[in-house]
């Protein structure tokens, strides 16, 4: 299965996913920007807070819109390498982990994290090394067992492949 993997696709499919979440994220900008400056927003007394409330939440939405920006900003910069078994993993890996008996492919990159797309029945996400797990795959190799902290617990995860 992970042989067949087209990255270039799965990259292309990213790039697709974050124009979406962006498009999305302008949208809810918008309402909760319309919310905010809304004549119906403005409090009736000193202890309605809806105006700050929703003054909060348009900056929120503000944020989300420039953090998408930027990150289709990065992926639309980056040019795909090429991994083998030997290379330490690093940005555009595509990696096959396996943790308790179950297969996961994540797509390694500087921003976009969370991100996820379905590409021919598959599920792959985008993991950054702002996150525990991204940590502990940047620099790993194939064949190397890793260990992240989910909780009070560890969970070991095998890097089966790259790409």
């Amino acid at each position: 299965m992970f042989e067949e993997l087209n990255k270039e696709e799965i990259f292309a499919a990213i790039i697709q996913a974050l124009e979406e979440e962006l498009r999305n994220a302008v949208s809810a900008a918008r309402t909760a920007s319309t919310d905010a400056t809304n004549e119906e927003s403005k409090p009736e007394n000193k202890y309605d807070t809806r105006a700050l409330e929703a003054s909060y939440l348009a900056r929120g939405q503000a944020q989300r819109v420039a953090d998408l920006k930027e990150a289709l900003f990065g992926f639309r910069r980056l040019d795909l390498k090429k991994f083998t078994d030997n290379d330490s993993i690093s940005s555009t890996a595509l990696v096959e982990l396996l943790s308790e008996g179950k297969k996961q492919i994540l797509f390694f990159a500087a921003a976009g994290g969370g991100t996820q797309v379905l590409y021919r029945g598959t599920k792959i996400q985008v993991i950054t090394p702002a996150t525990p797990l991204g940590q502990a795959v940047l620099k790993s190799k194939v064949g190397e067992n890793i260990f992240v902290k989910v909780g009070k617990s560890e969970r070991e995860f095998e890097i089966l492949r790259v790409k």
